[in-house]
């Protein structure tokens, strides 16, 4: 039975296979894109100093869901925290909607700490619950503005 608390951690290496499964699911749902180096991702998550940051949502330590975040920077407004990637399993969704929030309230945590002026993220347009969980929240989309990506061949 589960007991519902859900701990909030800094990745480890040996969640790796986790990320990636989840990087898999969040892939396949947006089909923006697919990654192609492993070790790369392995070691931008992992070495010192790190491109990119996860934590970790567990419940009865079992590992349910993470979220990847990194920093951007405008001119405007400084550094913002940004949301690459948030996967809860399939089987912990819609269970009130608790580790979602759970992975946004560290997230929100860790950019007030920071000093950072905004949390910001993407969604596929099609895909409704990341939009529900942003309204709850008061995440406000961004009128006017849409998001390019221009893919780099590699050297």
């Amino acid at each position: 039975m589960l007991k519902n608390d859900v701990v909030i951690r800094n990745a480890k290496l040996e969640d790796f296979e986790f990320i990636l499964k989840a990087n898999k699911a969040v892939s396949e749902k947006s089909s923006n894109t697919v990654l192609t180096d492993v070790e790369r991702l392995k070691k931008d998550l992992f070495s010192r100093p790190a491109k990119a940051k996860v934590i970790i949502a567990e419940v009865d330590e079992k590992v349910v869901g993470m979220a990847m975040y990194s920093t951007i920077f405008l001119a405007n407004e400084g550094e913002m925290m940004w949301v690459s990637q948030m996967y809860v399993e399939p089987h912990f969704r819609n269970r009130k909607q608790w580790i979602a929030p759970a992975l946004m309230a560290e997230l929100i945590k860790i950019a007030q700490k920071k000093e950072w002026s905004y949390i910001c993220w993407a969604t596929d347009i099609s895909n409704n619950i990341p939009k529900k969980l942003s309204q709850k929240l008061g995440a406000k989309a961004l009128e006017n503005f849409v998001m390019f990506a221009l893919p780099l061949e590699d050297k």
